[in-house]
């Protein structure tokens, strides 16, 4: 079988969801005392590793893997599962989009009503570029162009317009004022645009997200569980879900 699967760690408990049908493919629990990780910081990383180890025992082949920018499961992804194509949660990164766009909007007042219009310009590009990074790239940059008014450009290899229709008035922002600047800031971002390599596949950990906010309900993090009562209430509502 070849899957597509999304991955998540919160805590301690890494979980493994097949996008397709929501499904749960691998389930761990760590924790720094029962592992051989140095710290906390290497909880996520090793909890990759052994997900990936216990589902290729069960014959389970991974074609595509999401998870966040973690940078050491990003290295061991890189190095040693190069088979898989890595692809970066859209969910972590609209989320991380959103906090820098609330902060710049706490100074420059004209950028608050198009923070929502901005993180889902970033969702429907991610959603619409087919898989080509460079659609991707040029989609997401025309919000610099399309909040100062201007909807056609020249200045591309793939996307050369906006492709909204009509849509309600909002008040522009200044080209090259202080606003614009600062959003310019935010979008062409160095580390963003590489990180947008790894977002061309739009996966998104919105469904798990979900199911983990379930389990908190049975397994709240201020309760601290054995180890083996631990593993039966997680195992217990990965089968359940």
């Amino acid at each position: 079988m070849t899957h597509q699967a999304i991955m998540l760690l919160m805590e301690h408990i890494q979980l493994w969801m097949w996008v397709h049908t929501d499904i749960i493919l691998a389930s761990k629990t760590l924790s720094v005392d029962e592992t051989d990780v140095k710290n906390s910081h290497h909880l996520e990383n090793e909890g990759l590793k052994r997900c990936l180890n216990e589902l290729k025992d069960h014959q389970v082949s991974i074609h595509t893997l999401a998870t966040d920018r973690h940078p050491m499961v990003n290295k061991t992804m890189r190095e040693q599962y190069r088979q898989i194509n890595h692809e970066f949660d859209i969910w972590h990164r609209a989320k991380s989009l959103r906090k820098k766009l609330s902060a710049a909007s706490k100074k420059h007042k004209d950028m608050q009503q198009w923070e929502k219009c901005v993180v889902n310009h970033f969702w429907w590009c991610c959603e619409t570029c087919e898989g080509d990074v460079t659609q991707l790239l040029e989609r997401w940059q025309s919000v610099l162009r399309h909040i100062v008014d201007v909807h056609e450009w020249r200045c591309a290899t793939k996307f050369f317009k906006c492709a909204h229709g009509e849509q309600e008035p909002k008040a522009l922002l200044e080209a090259g004022g202080d606003a614009h600047k600062a959003l310019q800031s935010i979008v062409m971002e160095k580390k963003f645009q590489k990180d947008m390599k790894l977002a061309t596949a739009f996966c998104h950990t919105g469904n798990l997200e979900g199911f983990h906010s379930m389990l908190l309900k049975y397994m709240p993090q201020e309760v601290h569980l054995q180890p083996r009562r631990n593993h039966c209430k997680r195992t217990s509502c990965s089968l359940g879900q």
